[in-house]
């Protein structure tokens, strides 16, 4: 059981310069953060940080019969301001809206983000790269006079190492994981003769991880 609690706000503007091209910005300002959690009879709290962002993006309008809109966004992270192994990055965020007949419109996007985990090797701490691409797609269409039905869907793949879950050392336990047969005059070892060892990070697991969002 967690609870999280801390302060965070975030301050942006839009701006017309023409009729068909605009200009946004946002700022996410360096935000720390604490969780409490209760462990096993015992209250554990760890203060952790979020990296300030700043985010800056356009839009454009083309002169065709029906509607379209083109937006970029680009978003600075300053993430080596909360871990010296982590270094600042670059998202990028692309979309596009046109509208049919009827004014309904068909949303299109793409978005390439990059997150991090901190990875302890024998002592050596260094940070790995995790890159995400993601596909989004939406539509929206109006139900009653002033009630507007917004539908969009995503899909995102990413790939990191990590080390087991379960360590293969956990199942080397003789009280635990052998077996003894229906007349039980003779044993049978899990494992036979091998002696299972720990993977460490010299033979890590490739996790890949697929995420599907639907909103309304």
């Amino acid at each position: 059981n967690r609870e999280f609690s801390g302060f965070k706000f975030d301050i942006g503007t839009t701006i017309r310069l023409s009729s068909r091209v605009g200009f946004g910005f946002n700022y996410t300002p360096k935000v720390e953060l604490n969780a409490s959690a209760d462990v096993a009879g015992n209250a554990v709290s760890v203060d952790f940080a979020a990296p300030s962002r700043t985010r800056i993006g356009a839009s454009f309008e083309p002169r065709n019969i029906m509607k379209t809109h083109f937006n970029i966004d680009a978003e600075y992270v300053s993430w080596a301001e909360i871990d010296e192994h982590y270094e600042d990055i670059m998202n990028f965020y692309l979309g596009v809206e046109h509208q049919f007949k009827n004014s309904l419109p068909i949303r299109l996007g793409f978005n390439y983000q990059t997150d991090y985990q901190i990875i302890d090797d024998s002592g050596i701490v260094f940070a790995e790269k995790i890159l995400m691409p993601t596909f989004t797609a939406g539509t929206g269409f109006t139900v009653l006079k002033n009630i507007i039905i917004d539908l969009s869907g995503e899909f995102s793949n990413r790939k990191y190492e990590a080390l087991d879950l379960f360590m293969d050392g956990y199942y080397n336990d003789n009280n635990y994981h052998h077996l003894i047969d229906n007349w039980g005059d003779q044993e049978h070892f899990l494992w036979g003769n091998i002696a299972p060892e720990d993977r460490g990070w010299e033979n890590p697991d490739l996790v890949e991880e697929t995420f599907f969002k639907f909103k309304v």
